[in-house]
């Protein structure tokens, strides 16, 4: 009879461990599943670069347009391959945003815009300054 209640508590047990593994597995590949599809609605476009600088530095304005079906989130910009700018810039649907951030660049050459959001979507774009 132990024996009997035994290997019942214990397979009660590993029903219970099962069921609560493939759920949170499950929502790991439905959130996995939901961002693949969202990073494929995704589309910016740069819009303009504007390269200027004052007395004391040199600056780099992007603008950028959410030409996509869902609102996007930039995270990186690099600059001729070098991070320059990093954060967490929101861009709703339909709607265009620019970033200013500091940068060294050279004058009358090309300048290589790489932007990338936080879903992984990225546009790269060569810019004259």
């Amino acid at each position: 009879m132990m024996l009997v209640s035994a290997v019942s508590l214990m397979g009660a047990f590993m029903v219970s461990w099962s069921s609560s593994s493939f759920a949170s597995k499950q929502l790991d590949i439905s959130k996995s599943v939901n961002d693949r599809v969202n990073q494929i609605k995704e589309n910016i476009v740069v819009e303009d670069a504007w390269f200027f600088s004052n007395s004391t530095s040199s600056y780099v304005k992007v603008t950028l347009r959410n030409t996509g079906d869902v609102s996007i989130t930039i995270s990186n910009i690099y600059l001729n391959n070098t991070q320059a700018w990093s954060g967490h810039q929101t861009i709703s649907k339909e709607s265009i945003e620019s970033i200013v951030f500091q940068s060294k660049w050279g004058t009358d050459k090309t300048q290589s815009i790489w932007v990338k959001t936080e879903r992984g979507s990225e546009i790269r774009q060569v810019w004259k300054s």
